[in-house]
């Protein structure tokens, strides 16, 4: 691996007080501390610490540290950092100049990757139907590995949710801007998908790039792959351990812009097929959808629009919906002896509006409606509107 000293200088204006410098490094940089000058180091969640209770008196202080970095990592980095001291009893705060950096991989590096034990790539991230983007990652392992992380660098202006974790713990916190999956006990089966969405905020209509890294613990060391972004269809759900077993045995949806992918390839490990034909096919979104049944409503917390397309007292097969020509994804609810048939999830009136006006003016239908939720209940529209005008 390589490593590089880190070097800092503080002209001291008669500072005796308080000081602390933090710098937070990129996944698979590590630090230790080399000279402080009486400060207290720390290197904890990707975060240098150095700080002094009494700062020195002299006029200039030069502390450093010594920052590895795996194998596997190149490209170009910027390191930066904040200086915060105490001056007259208020907290003063000083930004250091970006410095940048660039980190190139060893000439045997095309081997190391071939021998890998845990590969991963991740789908080009695509929008939904709620204009969230759907962020899936592939994740194949040759033996039973224990620990793994796969963290992704997020960019500024999306807030994060997960969806499929296969058992890992999920975070992210906002000030790092990196979302983790963190496995002490990988799953025992070799071929998985997990995904998360990135929901973008207020005005901001940006596609976002993404990188990311997964690491994992082999022979007590650690070893970091960067994961690689290809133009693959992922299906957002559990891959099936036996070859043999029925690939159609659960209702699912696939989020697919152009094409979906065949699970059977997947499993028995080969190439990943993209395949264009399918009986379902949403117009309007260009997103195809397979749905054996029609599962109950899930309720979720916060604000949420839907729109209803039936109801009645008995059950509606999916073939009804289907010979109507709706093709989005649909759930049932059960309130107050009917069941009632939904489909969609909004974030915002305008969006659930817009789709409403589509099913009525290309598929002709009538007396559909939009319902709105409220932390999993029923609320009045007019109550949602006023909420959504508060949250956002």
């Amino acid at each position: 691996g390589n490593s590089f000293l880190v070097k800092i200088i503080i002209d001291n204006n008669d500072i005796e007080n308080f000081v602390q410098f933090q710098q937070e490094l990129p996944d698979g940089f590590t630090a230790k501390k080399v000279n402080l000058k009486n400060g207290i180091f720390s290197f904890k969640n990707q975060k240098v610490t150095v700080k002094w209770i009494k700062f020195p008196k002299n006029r200039k202080i030069i502390f450093s540290y010594k920052v590895s970095v795996k194998n596997f990592i190149e490209g170009d980095f910027k390191l930066s950092g904040i200086i915060s001291y105490i001056n007259n009893n208020q907290r003063e705060v000083v930004k250091l100049q970006n410095h940048k950096i660039k980190i190139s991989k060893k000439k045997n590096i095309k081997e190391l990757v071939k021998n890998n034990e845990i590969k991963c790539f991740r789908q080009k991230p695509y929008m939904d139907l709620q204009g969230n983007y759907i962020i899936n990652l592939f994740v194949n392992k040759k033996n039973n590995k224990k620990h793994a992380r796969i963290a992704e660098n997020i960019p500024l202006g999306f807030d994060v949710e997960e969806i499929n974790i296969e058992g890992a713990s999920f975070n992210f916190i906002k000030k790092d801007r990196v979302a983790r999956f963190l496995w002490l006990n990988l799953p025992i089966k070799k071929k998985y998908i997990v995904s998360y969405k990135l929901i973008p905020q207020k005005n901001n209509d940006k596609i976002p790039k993404i990188k990311g890294v997964l690491s994992y613990v082999t022979n007590n060391d650690i070893i970091y792959f960067d994961i690689i972004e290809k133009s693959k269809n992922l299906k957002n759900a559990k891959l099936h351990k036996k070859k043999n077993e029925n690939l159609e045995n659960k209702s699912s949806i696939i989020y697919n812009k152009d094409k979906y992918i065949n699970l059977r390839d997947v499993e028995e490990g080969n190439e990943i097929n993209e395949i264009n034909s399918h009986k379902n096919f949403n117009k309007k979104n260009n997103i195809k959808i397979y749905q054996k049944d029609i599962p109950k409503l899930e309720y979720k917390k916060g604000l949420v629009y839907r729109i209803q397309v039936a109801a009645a007292l008995k059950n509606i097969d999916l073939k009804y919906f289907r010979k109507m020509k709706i093709e989005d994804f649909i759930k049932m609810e059960y309130n107050k002896g009917w069941k009632k048939y939904l489909v969609g999830e909004f974030v915002n009136y305008k969006n659930a509006s817009s789709h409403v006006d589509f099913l009525k003016k290309e598929i002709k239908l009538k007396n559909i409606f939009i319902v709105s939720y409220y932390d999993g209940k029923r609320i009045n529209l007019k109550k949602a509107m006023e909420k959504e005008k508060n949250i956002y």
